[in-house]
């Protein structure tokens, strides 16, 4: 079975003149050096008067489609990174003396010292353990010591009112 299966092939692509070839690859024999076998109007094996294959305008499409979505994601991505770091730089300006934080370590504890680029974080009250750190390794600001102060005075007015009225 193998046998016929190849003689056919061959047999299928055999050329009138006893070459074999393969339908829209240039024939060996007749190909000269440096050329493709393909007629030069890059019209392929289309009949005459009939539309050729694309030219490819399609594809410049694709490429600046492509390379505006790059640049957007780019400026997109800039933006958040921007917001992110004042929104960093805010909660470090505004963080003081016995805020409760937590490091990118995860170490949580309370400031007690705020110096130009360092921050002393007590780490624990029954042995005044303390550490320092850099203030870039300060993730997050748990609770401030003055929304405390805050909300504590707010907290005993209506209570105070309360009272008055009965």
């Amino acid at each position: 079975m193998t046998e016929w299966s190849d003689t056919a092939a061959l047999a299928m692509f055999t050329a009138q003149d006893g070459d074999p070839s393969v339908p829209g690859m240039p024939n060996q024999s007749t190909a000269q050096p440096g050329t493709t076998g393909q007629p030069a109007n890059g019209a392929g094996d289309a009949p005459a008067g009939q539309p050729g294959p694309p030219t490819g305008s399609g594809s410049w499409i694709f490429l600046v489609a492509i390379g505006g979505m790059f640049i957007l994601m780019i400026f997109m991505s800039g933006r958040a990174q921007r917001a992110e770091r004042k929104k960093k730089a805010e909660m470090l300006a505004a963080m003081g003396k016995h805020d409760k934080i937590q490091t990118i370590g995860g170490i949580i504890g309370s400031v007690s010292e705020i110096r130009e680029e360092e921050v002393v974080v007590k780490i624990d009250d029954s042995t005044n353990t303390k550490m320092t750190f850099a203030k870039s390794a300060i993730q997050q600001v748990i609770r401030s010591a003055r929304a405390e102060k805050e909300d504590s005075s707010s907290a005993k007015e209506p209570e105070l009112a309360s009272a008055i009225d009965s």
